[in-house]
């Protein structure tokens, strides 16, 4: 096989540190069919989140397009990657064993290549997967969905571990609601501008019944480990008691207060992510739209029932049960499920009527004027007898029009529904004050 190894490369910084990484002394030693192959390299400048990326041109006269290998056929990498290197100056290595079920453990003819790059630790990487079962305080930083150790497909992120896309939200004015001159269920066009002020990681999959398991017993009806969980409120998520004004873990409250004793609670203590919590309802739909402005996340305007089939678990494929996460397509930014499966909490009370909906955006904003990190209306008299929040995506038990990109469906805080489930999130500083953190750690992944 013909081995070829790229000099280390850096990524821009979002905020530059004193001295920005640089990487070195590059070199790839073949292990074998067998044996893992070494790859040694020297930072400097700066400690940095090294990811390692194996890539093939696949082509015998060597002038393919470089693309990663793919998770399957990675396998595992373990020792100076994905995680942040601290040791400068000096020579370091990681380990790479490619998949047992690779057949051969070779690729097609062509060139392999280590692309080694380091991220400023204020600016990780798109993708991280936390550890919720095992190890505390451990996060690993892979650059696309196809570098993951043992593929998006592995059971491990289904279960012991949560995959995280960093979503590119901050400073971006998009536009959320309803599409401009389609009304919704209400008759109302409220359509605005939104501006979100930090990028946050956001789960690729609904938390699924196995990752819940870790924390909790599992209250689906269906009980399967890949499958989202379900008939959970948002007492057992965050511990809060909607019927109090005054509830210390009620929303809108700065850091995002939770009960320790609550799922979340307990998940982030075991990660330490001192924020993770269910996305904002604009969190929710600036993720789902990954770019797009239609009612679909394809970016299709007028989308077939194909279109919707090949992205979503509807009333109309499902027949009310439930599927594993990740079965469908994903939008622009690898996110699973946005539309169908189950409906997805998120934090904003919902709105009792349209004028008091409107009144929380900013004043203009039929003239364009920007509503910055909203927080959806307040706690009120009007909502405090059955206290309700927005949910988002549809389920199988909806139809299309309910899976909208835009549309909005109420429950209460405390309703417990078999198609009712979640998906979490966490700001982009509260990752970074993570690797801040001499603690924390990076065990090795165990691909599956």
């Amino acid at each position: 096989m013909n081995w070829k190894i790229l000099a280390g490369s850096v990524t821009a910084c979002a905020s530059c540190l004193a001295a920005d990484p640089s990487v070195s002394g590059v070199s790839f030693t073949y292990g074998g069919a067998y044996e893992p192959s070494r790859i040694s390299y020297v930072l400097s400048g700066a400690p940095a989140i090294v990811t390692i990326d194996i890539e093939t041109n696949a082509l015998a006269n060597g002038e393919g397009d470089w693309a990663p290998v793919g998770g399957e056929a990675t396998g595992r990498l373990v020792g100076a990657v994905s995680t942040v290197v601290r040791t400068l100056d000096e020579n370091v290595s990681a380990l790479w064993w490619p998949a047992g079920s690779w057949s051969g453990k070779k690729l097609p003819a062509g060139a392999v290549r280590a692309r080694i790059t380091a991220y400023p630790t204020n600016s990780p990487p798109d993708y991280m997967v936390v550890d919720i079962a095992d190890f505390t305080n451990s996060v690993r930083f892979y650059s696309c969905e196809a570098s993951l150790p043992g593929g998006i497909g592995s059971a491990l992120y289904r279960t012991d571990a949560m995959v995280m896309r960093r979503i590119p939200a901050a400073n971006v004015v998009w536009r959320m609601g309803i599409p401009e001159g389609v009304q919704d269920a209400g008759g109302y066009n409220t359509a605005h501008n939104v501006l979100l002020t930090e990028d946050y990681y956001m789960g690729v999959f609904e938390l699924t019944q196995g990752q819940y398991s870790n924390y909790a017993s599992n209250p689906s009806v269906t009980k399967d480990p890949f499958c989202p969980v379900s008939k959970i409120d948002c007492v057992h998520l965050r511990g809060q008691n909607a019927l109090l004004a005054d509830d210390p873990y009620g929303w809108p409250k700065a850091d995002h207060p939770v009960s320790p004793s609550s799922v979340i609670g307990k998940m982030r203590k075991h990660t330490g992510l001192k924020t993770l919590d269910i996305p904002t309802d604009a969190q929710w739909e600036y993720a789902c739209r990954a770019g797009t402005g239609t009612r679909i996340n394809t970016g299709k305007a007028s989308p077939s029932s194909a279109d919707w089939d090949a992205v979503a678990w509807s009333l109309s494929k499902a027949q009310k049960v439930h599927r594993p996460v990740g079965t469908k397509l994903s939008n622009n930014w690898g996110l699973y499920d946005m539309h169908g499966n189950v409906l997805e909490f998120c934090l904003d009370w919902y709105a009792t009527n349209h004028v008091e909906y409107v009144n929380s955006f900013q004043e203009g904003w039929e003239s364009g004027a920007v509503t910055t990190n909203p927080v959806g209306v307040a706690f009120s008299a009007t909502n405090a007898e059955k206290p309700s929040v927005v949910k988002r995506g549809g389920s199988v038990s909806h139809d299309r029009a309910n899976l909208a990109s835009g549309y909005h469906m109420s429950g209460g805080w405390t309703y417990e529904d078999v198609y009712i489930g979640s998906r979490l999130v966490c700001p982009l500083s509260d990752v970074v004050g993570l690797l801040g953190d001499p603690n924390t750690t990076s065990e090795d992944d165990v691909a599956q």
